[in-house]
């Protein structure tokens, strides 16, 4: 083990091959790079779609608001133009059979009405109603006299009457009635009625109803001649909302100040909500059958927020609450829900191509980065090859290191040079000698220490006359006398003319210094230290 082997072990220090970093390195930045743009252009485009999610939403919530009023307006419009005629005319709503023909021209031109009616402060009747199979039913009930009479027409889709039956008995009286109680109760303008289960059909809506006053002796507005009412069934503004396209599967709800369910664009589907509807009962919103619409109103009851994040089922959904203006008869809200991936799905589906795309990249920088790693490290393998075997003052045979990298070739060339010095420099110095040095980690210097040594004087016998015969290749092999010596540990000290001397080691180990001055008569001087 050399001393710079023992170093670097007793120092616990290691070591790793080039080519491992640089796969390291590259892998690292491709996958690093993959995952920063892959997060950003996530989060990025994550975000702006629930931005846009949020406009949207709100957007529906108006266009729901808008039309829910545009819907439920010619309801109210209506009856205020009928208690507006009843209050300036003397009209009477029974025995006049214009307001009976009035009450069905208004149902036939408005389609989401289900049913318009009079009912006056005495009790008399009258209205006409839509049929679910097509065509219409007037009924007037007159108690002006001492036996209430109830006449009842059916009428085809045209108005034409039908059918007549009439009977000497009322089961409906119009001043019993929710929508007649809240109208006389309401200012002059009317009011719509909370929700109820209607006396004909049994089905659950809303009324909107006008007092009709009467007048005074003095021309003032006198008591309350009659209530018009316009009824619209919660199935009907259902209906409406199903139209409603909101995101590719999102909902939406009116909500009353009771957290009952005006209208739901999945009341057709909702088990509870036909289960009450059957029962001529509100539904609560805590009872809808969804999940994600019980769990939204309870997130919102408890945080009181109109955005909110609802996870359920392992899904998420955006729950946006908008109240109507505070111009609108009624405390309602609308809710629009809609599953998050209604709008970043596509995010997702793109992000997990991407990462698809990435890791095909990262394949192919993988096998790049070992070819290119291979390219970079195989001719600095063979410059540490080469530079361990010069450290040995191992010289011999010379080796060709190529490389398309510009530093890498000029190492080479460098370690060229030098082992062509060390090469020159050899002749003079013994290789054992030097590896030894190295070997034990000592340098070179001016000094030396004590040894018995051998010392060896030969004299070639008329050497300069044949040495001036031989060729000069011949006279290079006598090389061979210095490396036979270097073979027994010895150091040829000189040659000069026909002598040479050379000494010798006693001990392996040891160090030896030797300088030299050739003085006469002996061809050689030697000293030794």
């Amino acid at each position: 083990m050399t001393a710079h082997e023992s170093e670097k072990k007793s120092s616990g220090w290691r070591s790793r091959p080039f080519r491992f970093d640089l796969l390291m390195l590259l892998v690292g930045l491709v996958l690093a790079t993959g995952l920063a743009i892959g997060a950003y252009s996530y989060s990025a485009n994550s975000k702006s779609a629930l931005e846009l999610s949020a406009t949207l939403a709100g957007q529906a919530s108006t266009a729901v608001i808008e039309k829910t009023t545009q819907y439920l307006l010619p309801a109210k419009t209506m009856t205020r133009m009928t208690s507006d005629l009843l209050t300036v005319t003397s009209l009477d709503i029974v025995r006049d059979r214009e307001v009976e023909a009035y009450l069905l021209n208004v149902l036939m031109s408005i389609p989401q009405l289900a049913m318009v009616y009079i009912g006056g402060e005495n009790g008399d009747f009258v209205k006409a109603e839509r049929q679910a199979g097509g065509g219409f039913i007037t009924q007037t009930i007159d108690r002006s006299g001492s036996v209430p009479k109830t006449i009842l027409r059916k009428r085809d889709s045209q108005g034409r009457k039908i059918s007549e039956e009439s009977q000497d008995k009322a089961e409906y009286d119009p001043r019993d009635r929710p929508w007649y109680k809240a109208a006389a109760s309401a200012e002059a303008s009317g009011c719509w009625t909370d929700i109820y289960r209607f006396f004909t059909g049994g089905y659950m809506g809303i009324t909107a109803a006008v007092p009709a006053y009467g007048k005074s002796a003095e021309g003032e507005k006198g008591p309350i001649r009659a209530v018009s009412g316009a009824d619209i069934t919660l199935d009907e503004l259902s209906t409406f909302l199903g139209t409603l396209r909101i995101g590719k599967s999102g909902l939406a709800l009116i909500v009353d100040d009771k957290r009952q369910v005006v209208a739901y664009s999945l009341m057709a589907s909702d088990k509870s909500a036909a289960a009450a509807m059957q029962a001529g009962e509100p539904l609560p919103v805590e009872k809808v059958e969804n999940e994600v619409v019980s769990a939204a109103f309870r997130q919102r009851a408890e945080s009181g927020l109109d955005h909110l994040t609802v996870a359920t089922g392992g899904a998420s959904h955006l729950a946006y609450f908008t109240a109507f203006p505070s111009t609108f008869a009624k405390k309602w809200e609308v809710a629009i829900i809609v599953p998050e991936d209604d709008f970043i799905g596509q995010i997702k589906h793109t992000n997990i191509v991407s990462m698809f795309i990435s890791i095909a990249v990262l394949i192919v920088a993988v096998v790049c980065a070992i070819l290119l790693s291979r390219g970079l490290s195989r001719p600095i393998q063979a410059l540490t090859a080469e530079m361990r075997r010069i450290r040995e003052f191992n010289l011999d045979g010379r080796a060709e290191i190529t490389s398309h990298i510009q530093e890498v070739q000029d190492m080479s060339e460098a370690l060229k040079g030098m082992k062509s010095g060390l090469a020159a420099f050899r002749k003079y110095v013994p290789a054992d000698l030097v590896r030894q040095l190295i070997e034990r980690g000592e340098e070179a210097r001016l000094g030396g220490s004590r040894q018995e040594i051998t010392l060896l004087f030969t004299e070639s016998a008329n050497f300069t006359t044949i040495a001036e015969m031989l060729p000069p290749e011949t006279m290079a092999e006598l090389d061979a006398i210095k490396q036979g010596l270097e073979k027994e540990q010895a150091v040829l000290v000189a040659r000069r003319a026909e002598a040479q001397a050379a000494l010798a080691r006693e001990e392996a180990a040891g160090g030896v210094g030797c300088g030299v001055a050739g003085e006469r008569p002996h061809p050689y001087s030697i000293s030794i230290t």
